[in-house]
């Protein structure tokens, strides 16, 4: 019998809003967050976010919200910190709540499987329409759209379309390689 699980440490949203420092809450079990990212990684992030931001700098706060690093209290036991999305607004005061339309991770050494893991098999299920995975040491990007409950990857492109909702549809360069 493997008592193990009945002593690990099982955290909740109230927890995790006392805690300092930065975390992420999957499953219940704490995540910290590694110090801040690598230049290249941070680089790459803004290089991407920016070209989303140019897209929606017409669009109000109030309908769509592009957000760096703000973290998404998904339950009661599930708390991520993706690198940057684009949710339905208005503009929260604390936390996102609601459901995002698009996330993107920018992998790293240290977060690179759960990335591809975990946080694809939790986004896909809660129903995130975009998941982009953004590689700064290949300067790739695997895009992928929820079909049916399910993720498909975009074949690789310079310009990917998204729809945001239906009202925006958006067009952004993404250079592989």
């Amino acid at each position: 019998m493997n008592l193990a699980p009945r002593f690990n440490p099982h955290y909740r949203v109230t927890d995790y809003l006392q805690w300092a420092g930065d975390w992420e809450l999957i499953d219940g079990v704490a995540v910290s967050l590694t110090p801040s990212a690598s230049g290249p990684h941070q680089s790459f992030a803004f290089r991407i976010g920016f070209q989303f931001g140019v897209q929606l700098q017409h669009v109000s706060l109030e309908e769509l919200v592009l957000a760096h690093e703000l973290d998404w209290v998904i339950d009661e036991q599930n708390v991520v910190r993706p690198d940057f999305m684009i949710f339905p607004g208005p503009m929260p005061d604390g936390h996102v709540s609601n459901t995002p339309i698009l996330i993107c991770e920018v992998l790293s050494p240290s977060t690179s499987e759960k990335d591809r893991t975990v946080k694809f098999a939790m986004y896909e299920e809660l129903g995130v329409r975009y998941y982009l995975l953004a590689d700064p040491t290949t300067r790739g990007i695997d895009v992928y759209r929820l079909v049916d409950s399910r993720y498909q990857r975009l074949p690789n492109s310079s310009k990917y379309a998204f729809e945001l909702n239906e009202r925006h549809r958006i067009e952004v360069e993404l250079s592989h390689g």
